[in-house]
């Protein structure tokens, strides 16, 4: 891998700890390797690099030299492994058609997902474009930064997941699979306190926006390359239909931690959708509407090292 420095290089304590990370690092080099092919990128210096710590916590920064330094927490992982022992049991395995999928894979598509969003940080254009901002004294716009690498993340993880488990899942079932995989990081990072207090409150989209922003960007993938051409009755279809294994999830979430349904935003959001209160799909519409007008624009100023869409 041209430029590129993946180190693996820690201590590990068990034979499953050593198998597990040896596992992840072939699949993450895989999944670098995909999107530097998908769009031709050459000559970029990407350092990546698993730190000991036990914070959940991940970042991608630009370097004097040039350099992206990528670094994923132990307890970024750790969170991923420890979600089935908290929020499923024996009697209740991930199963999405036939399939049953172990923690370790929900896991990895997890870890996956965000080394993939601090990836694109990097060549999007977004950290060249935040230190120039801070240079001349201007404080850069963080949001639709968040939101066009969670999109970018989403298209590689959902066309490398497709390569794995495109064999013994049907369009529908990998999209399901992919989705189960992007909530839990979504959605346990934006309540950890530990992982929010490193960041100012105003630099992510709201949990609901960036759920609603994954069902979107995985329902759109493969239907057709131009947006006219899309049946767009079946593509509502497909969107209502993926709701279902979200809210399956976030009741899971709030019945473990004892949350009375009633107090979930992300509940409350798409029950609005599906009753189209206000006469349209209501506010989180518009605030993704908001956040690809934002993007628009700062795309002007973003010098990415490919042009980068969703395919």
């Amino acid at each position: 891998m041209n430029n590129t420095i993946l180190d693996f290089e820690i201590d590990l304590e068990s034979d499953y700890e050593k198998k597990f990370y040896r596992d992840l690092e072939a699949i993450l080099l895989n999944l670098h390797n995909s999107i530097f092919n998908l769009y031709n990128i050459k000559d970029v210096n990407i350092c990546f690099n698993f730190s000991w710590l036990e914070t959940a916590n991940a970042s991608c920064k630009l370097s004097n030299d040039g350099v992206y330094n990528i670094q994923i927490n132990r307890g970024i992982v750790n969170l991923g492994l420890s979600i089935i022992d908290e929020y499923y049991d024996v009697e209740h395995p991930i199963r999405v058609g036939d399939t049953v999928f172990s923690f370790e894979t929900i896991a990895i598509i997890f870890v996956c997902f965000i080394y993939g969003h601090e990836l694109f940080h990097a060549l999007a254009g977004h950290l060249k474009y935040i230190k120039d901002k801070r240079s001349n004294g201007v404080e850069p716009e963080f949001e639709p930064l968040e939101y066009d690498a969670d999109n970018l993340s989403v298209m590689a993880v959902y066309y490398f997941a497709k390569q794995r488990f495109g064999s013994v899942l049907d369009e529908y079932q990998l999209k399901e699979l992919i989705l189960i995989g992007l909530f839990w990081p979504i959605r346990l990072l934006t309540e950890n306190n530990e992982y929010i207090g490193s960041l100012d409150k105003n630099t992510h989209p709201d949990l609901h926006v960036r759920l609603y922003t994954c069902i979107q960007k995985v329902c759109h993938l493969e239907c057709s390359s131009n947006i006219d051409q899309i049946d767009k009755v079946k593509l509502k279809e497909n969107i209502d239909k993926l709701f279902n294994p979200i809210i399956d999830l976030e009741l899971r979430y709030l019945k473990h931690h004892e949350i009375d349904y009633s107090d979930s935003s992300l509940l409350k959001y798409f029950k609005m959708i599906a009753l189209k209160q206000n006469g349209h799909n209501v506010l989180i519409e518009d605030e993704i509407l908001e956040l690809d007008a934002r993007l628009i624009l700062l795309r002007i100023e973003l010098k990415p090292f490919s042009h980068l869409t969703i395919i």
